[in-house]
């Protein structure tokens, strides 16, 4: 069985997973840089950005993140107005950038200088991505699907600014509309080869509104309406939800644009109404939110995790039950039972519980 066949493989030495011997910084003497997208956010206390960048020598992706603290008593500077290397946002988030004057930290993180003697900045053109390769640049929606399934968990790998960014051709637009509850953009789109008819090429977006960034979802709305001249390659962070790949799209090329969204000053218009299934069941939900909290006892240190982390896996372990996954409530519970000890006895357990959910929310079988 695959599960089984995963739990032989050899495994991770103790330095690929905690990031031992990677230098904490270093300087770039030359980088070229491809934007991916632009994500902004804002609150009462201050406004961010991240700009994520595709370096197209070594397929990373890196971040080059920004927060300005509001002031109160002062109208805030909009966003993508701010300075950062030299440029306003809007333009670095849509730019190819090349530099002489770059640092990368560890996590991926990345910060550029600003002098125009050692950083040049072009726009970004409708061919940008196209030398970018696998893993970072997929074949189709089937293609990424089993990438996503057959990689090791985040949490067995140095933590890195943002992950699971990819690339992807667009061959079809399917239904697509503004789901009005969840204030959502959500579409269908068939990524592949235009001539393929694949099922298992479709893949699920879902553009949630940013009030840092109000004109996204019009300018995602436009494209997505454009029949003379439709997207072709769509790039944003990706994740599996029940066996289909989910993307938040960041940027999209045409024929004959780059569009990067939140940079986008787009005309508002009135979008079509949603009229596909709803979000996600409660099954799904219950599965990925612990998953999110394995990954985040896990990063931080089982040993060490507070009684209110054992009541929420006592919490979990009941939501399993109540739909019916009894099994895997049951080695959730033997996980629990044995994770501050961390001997070689829970190893077992807790990868068995990994592939299990792995499996439920990645739409395979497990054995």
């Amino acid at each position: 069985a695959a599960a089984a066949a995963r739990i032989e493989a050899p495994r991770l030495p103790p330095a690929q997973i905690l990031g031992i011997g990677v230098r904490g910084e270093v300087a770039l003497d030359h980088l070229k840089l491809v934007s991916l997208g632009l994500q902004c956010w804002s609150d009462d206390t201050a406004d961010g950005a991240r700009v994520l960048f595709a370096d197209p020598d070594t397929l990373a992706v890196t971040v080059l993140e920004r927060s300005w603290p509001r002031d109160g008593a002062t109208a805030p500077t909009p966003v993508l107005q701010r300075r950062v290397a030299g440029q306003s946002l809007r333009q670095l988030a849509a730019a190819q950038v090349v530099t002489r004057g770059a640092k990368r930290r560890a996590n991926g993180v990345v910060d550029i200088a600003s002098p125009a003697r050692q950083t040049s900045v072009l726009p970004l053109s409708p061919t940008a991505w196209d030398g970018l390769a696998a893993p970072l640049r997929q074949p189709g929606g089937a293609a990424l699907a089993r990438h996503l399934r057959e990689s090791v968990p985040d949490f067995v790998q140095p933590r890195q600014a943002i992950a699971h960014v990819h690339v992807l051709p667009v061959a079809e637009v399917g239904p697509w509309g503004w789901d009005a509850a969840a204030q959502t953009l959500r579409a269908q789109l068939r990524c592949g080869e235009a001539a393929s008819e694949r099922a298992d090429d479709w893949i699920e977006v879902m553009l949630p509104h940013e009030p840092a960034a109000p004109g996204t979802i019009d300018a995602f709305g436009a494209l997505l309406a454009d029949g003379d001249d439709p997207p072709r390659l769509v790039a944003g962070p990706v994740r599996l939800h029940a066996g289909t790949v989910r993307m938040q799209p960041l940027a999209v090329l045409t024929a004959r644009r780059a569009v990067v969204l939140q940079a986008s000053a787009a005309t508002a218009q009135t979008l079509p109404p949603w009229s596909g299934a709803g979000g996600s069941d409660g099954l799904v939900r219950a599965l990925d939110a612990l998953v999110e909290d394995l990954a985040l006892w896990a990063r931080q240190g089982l040993r060490h995790q507070p009684a209110s982390a054992m009541a929420r896996v006592a919490a979990h372990a009941e939501s399993l039950e109540r739909r019916g996954l009894v099994r895997t409530a049951a080695l959730l519970r033997e996980v629990s039972g044995g994770w501050r000890d961390s001997g070689e006895g829970f190893v077992a357990p807790l990868t068995a519980l990994v592939l299990v959910l792995r499996g439920l929310l990645g739409g395979e079988a497990p054995a």
